[in-house]
């Protein structure tokens, strides 16, 4: 079994020496964008490696908008998730990640939780890190993966 943290959309107003605790005992951290230099800032807070994407409202660094990972056999796409229209739904999301052969998808973008499974491909959002237009809390993700399922839950950060 694999344990990742899942961050998202830190703004540059997250709690990120709370996000670095909650890295403990955790394989992977995974920043998917929109704070781009906090990724890099958590890096620095905490052992555990970090693999990011840019979002939407990062700088144009040179780093790949999106990733592909195997972890416990799960092919995994990385992705912000504003160039699919995530927004409106995850029907283009989805399309996206099964044609490139990936059967979990890890996005931010639209700063609230969701999680959907569409059959072979599952969609997980962790929400914002920073601020949620659900009312919900700042949170974050763990996704703990063994080869024949996965389990996920949001955690909610001290602001």
């Amino acid at each position: 079994m694999k344990r990742l943290l899942v961050v998202s959309d830190t703004h540059g107003r997250a709690n990120l020496q709370a996000i670095a605790r909650l890295a403990e005992g955790c394989d992977l951290v995974v920043h998917l964008g929109d704070g781009f230099k906090d990724g890099q800032q958590l890096a620095l807070l905490q052992p555990v490696p970090i693999v990011q994407v840019l979002g939407n409202n990062d700088l144009p660094l040179d780093v790949v908008p999106e990733k592909q990972l195997d972890i416990e056999g799960w092919s995994i796409l990385l992705t912000h998730g504003h160039r699919h229209g995530v927004k409106r739904d995850l029907v283009k999301l989805v399309g996206y990640a099964d044609d490139l052969d990936c059967r979990l998808v890890l996005f931010g973008h639209i700063h609230k939780r969701a999680f959907q499974d569409a059959g072979r491909v599952r969609a997980f959002c962790p929400s914002s890190a920073a601020y949620n237009y659900d009312g919900t809390p700042p949170s974050v993700g763990r996704l703990d993966l063994w080869p024949d399922r996965i389990e996920h839950r949001w955690i909610p950060i001290d602001t």
